[in-house]
Formats: C-alpha cells, structure tokens, sequence
C-alpha cells in the first residue's frame, strides 16, 4: 500500500495497492541475482523470464528465471486465485480445466450437440432459430427427463482427463478413449457376431446313378 496524496474527509490520508516489482520482491527476500547461474548462462544478466510455459513453477528451478523463482516459494505456492479467494467462504468449489483442452470440457460437447441441431432443423428465419434453440436445449437436457446426453458428455470428459493424467499425448489419448467405441473386439475364438456369419454349402455335382 502506498499513499496517493489525497485525504479523507476524516482527514487520514488515501492508500492504494500496487505491485512493487518482481524485482523489488526478490530483493526483499535476499533472493535477487545480478547475475544468471543456470547452466549454458554463467556470467550473463539474470532474466526475468526464461520463456518456459509448460509449467508455472518450471520442476522447482528458482534458477532460471525470477519469475519462476518467485513462483516457487511458500507463500506464493499456497496464495488461491481471486476467484477462489472470493468463492471459499461460501463453500463453493472450483474446478479449472487445463487451457487448448476442449475435449476436456463436457460443457464444449453439449454446445456442438445444440448447434448441430440448430443446424438440422434451421428453416433460415430469426423466429425459427429461437425456437429451434430452445428445442435444442431440451432435446440435450430433457427439463423434466433425466439428463442423459449430459452424463455422457462429462464421462467422456473424464475419459480423457485420466488419459492426460496418465501421460498420454493427444494422439495416444484419442485412441484411448475411443478406440473401445469404434472397434469390436471378439473374445471368442469359437464364434463370430452374427453379421460376420458365413455359409458356405458345398454342393456335390457328381452323379449317383
């Protein structure tokens, strides 16, 4: 906090919040670097960011950068995000899915559902896609049905979060999650489904008499 040069009517002076610096910050602490001592960049000037964006503490290296080794300490592992800061005194929980990852979010799945079916039944008028959108709406979430399509929707997406959790690429968790949906797999080696059966007649030509 740092005054703003005006007053109060009580005559106490204003304060504002500001940001000192990630610099100012390390300083504090005793942890600023003039100089950078990660590997490949000894003797050069410490940055501010490495330009690491795969993660936000970067593994725990305070090293490479100041931003990831501010990120890494105590406080700032522990400090929640003004939207949680707000929402944890009235018990709400919330769940962040990971950025670039719609197939993660089941809520991506229930609007490509609904414009598809706009899409079906669009008759090219305004007053027809309100109601078309509504009917969409109820035909993917029944008001007075059980939500069915919904459900699949957010067991697909977890599918995919356990794929992802379990270090799977995109192309490794795709094949995952759906392959079970589109090949069938024959456990019997004795029998084959019924739209694979084959008749084979062999007719003898040869004459008995």
């Amino acid at each position: 906090m740092r005054e703003t040069g005006k007053r109060r009517r009580n005559g106490m002076p204003k304060y504002e919040a500001y940001f000192i610096g990630v610099k100012a910050i390390l300083q504090q602490r005793g942890l600023w670097h003039d100089m950078d001592g990660s590997e490949g960049r000894q003797g050069m000037k410490w940055r501010l960011f490495c330009g690491n964006n795969t993660s936000t503490h970067n593994n725990g290296n305070t090293e490479c950068c100041a931003r990831h080794c501010l990120a890494n300490q105590e406080d700032f592992l522990c400090q929640r995000g003004a939207l949680q800061e707000a929402l944890h005194p009235h018990h709400i929980r919330i769940d962040f899915y990971p950025k670039f990852y719609c197939e993660c979010n089941w809520i991506e799945r229930y609007w490509a559902d609904i414009k598809r079916y706009a899409r079906k039944n669009c008759d090219y008028t305004y007053a027809g896609l309100q109601k078309t959108l509504e009917d969409g709406f109820n035909e993917a979430s029944p008001p007075d049905g059980i939500p069915t399509k919904m459900r699949r929707y957010y067991m697909r997406c977890l599918r995919y979060i356990d794929a992802y959790s379990r270090q799977l690429n995109v192309e490794e968790a795709e094949v995952d999650v759906c392959s079970k949906f589109r090949n069938t797999t024959y456990i019997s080696h004795r029998k084959l489904a019924w739209a694979h059966h084959v008749v084979v007649v062999e007719v003898n030509t040869e004459s008995k008499f």
